[in-house]
């Protein structure tokens, strides 16, 4: 009893400082790019700083989880940390490759800690309803006030001034990460060698693929908008939008018969929304078509239950941080479109390929889909609780 208390006050304080975190990144992250261009760089500058930032985070948490495993966990406070000298460095400095590496830096060790802590700190049950808590409703609802908070400081004052309070933020968020009781982890490195990891590695690597977040998603946003304030107040809309979506489908999260039909959906919606792009010239219209997102965004935390769900506790170290990996894969493979259609602002083309893409991943999820119900795949019934 006295461990479950313990376990639920670090689930408390693992929400608190994540919301915090997410608050500062919500101020700043919409129009991160919208500054690369103002600090003068170009977009193959701002393709180059994205590719050092998913490498890092690709490649940093297997030498950590390698080197210290013992510490692993409290890298969250680390990953806290390297972000608010990222925001310093913002005001300060101008090369793509040093802030490239300091926010990649920044996540690899925020990351792998925060989804770990998730799966340790829950069961198969709940995960879901915690997952959507951590990764949907905290960051949609932080994203409601954020970019508006955002937009204002910017339209009034400057950047620096978003950059100063995402600060502020940060550092109540590694107030409360002290709080947390994070444990070694055990076991090294080791991968489950089953084929379903297989099928997820490729679902995967794909969704990073389509994750169009980074770069083009707030310049497209920006390219819709009149100013910095206009931009953050559509993202907000956007964050409502997504919570009341969020407030109607979430009560079925903890349905685990479910979940692999809730990630198909989520596909599903995912190219409905990326085509839905592709036609797009006004915020009204923007704001018509994000419905599709919010349901992708709302069904797609299965993908991180499951993934958990189907291995052993003793492979979810190295699960997590192989996750980074696949995703960086995928991250790389977008940033070729990238290059190809944002240097010339085509946004039409890029969506119109992504949306491609995002066509092509429904096939490894029919077949996940087909072997759940056919029994061949289970879930570990060891981490139910």
């Amino acid at each position: 009893m006295w461990k479950l208390k313990k376990q639920n006050k670090s689930l408390i304080y693992l929400s608190i400082a994540a919301a915090f975190y997410f608050l500062a990144s919500s101020v700043i992250g919409i129009f991160l790019p919208s500054y690369y261009l103002e600090l003068g760089l170009s977009i193959n500058q701002i393709i180059i700083l994205i590719a050092c930032v998913v490498s890092v985070i690709g490649l940093l948490p297997i030498l950590t989880l390698k080197f210290f495993p013992k510490l692993f966990e409290k890298l969250l406070m680390v990953g806290i940390f390297f972000n608010v000298i990222f925001f310093v460095l913002l005001m300060f400095v101008k090369d793509p490759l040093i802030l490239g590496l300091v926010d990649g830096i920044s996540m690899a060790t925020f990351w792998p800690a925060f989804n770990l802590l998730i799966y340790r700190l829950t069961g198969a049950k709940h995960r879901g309803m915690v997952a959507s808590l951590l990764y949907i409703i905290i960051p949609t609802l932080v994203g409601i006030i954020g970019p508006v908070i955002g937009g204002a400081f910017i339209h009034f004052f400057n950047f620096n001034s978003i950059f100063i309070l995402g600060i502020i933020f940060l550092s109540v968020a590694l107030i409360f990460s002290f709080k947390i009781g994070y444990k070694p982890v055990t076991g090294g490195f080791t991968l489950p060698r089953k084929n379903i990891f297989l099928l997820f590695a490729l679902i995967i690597v794909m969704a990073g693929a389509i994750d169009i977040g980074w770069i083009v998603y707030p310049l497209f946003l920006q390219s819709l908008s009149s100013d910095f304030l206009q931009m953050g107040i559509v993202a907000a809309i956007l964050s409502v939008l997504f919570a009341i979506i969020s407030f109607f489908v979430g009560k079925f999260s903890e349905i685990e018969v479910h979940k692999i039909n809730f990630m198909v959906f989520s596909a599903l919606m995912a190219t409905a929304y990326l085509f839905a792009l592709v036609f797009v010239r006004s915020i009204p219209a923007l704001i018509i078509v994000s419905v599709f997102s919010g349901l992708a965004m709302v069904f797609a935390v299965g993908l991180f239950s499951l993934y958990g769900d189907f291995f052993k506790r003793k492979y979810h170290a190295s699960l997590v941080v192989i996750w980074e990996t696949l995703l960086m894969f995928g991250r790389l493979a977008n940033l070729v479109p990238v290059y190809i259609f944002i240097n010339t602002f085509d946004f039409s083309g890029y969506f119109w390929l992504i949306g491609l893409v995002s066509l092509l991943s429904l096939i490894p999820y029919a077949i996940l889909q087909f072997l759940h119900f056919k029994k061949r795949i289970v879930t570990d019934i060891y981490q139910k609780y």
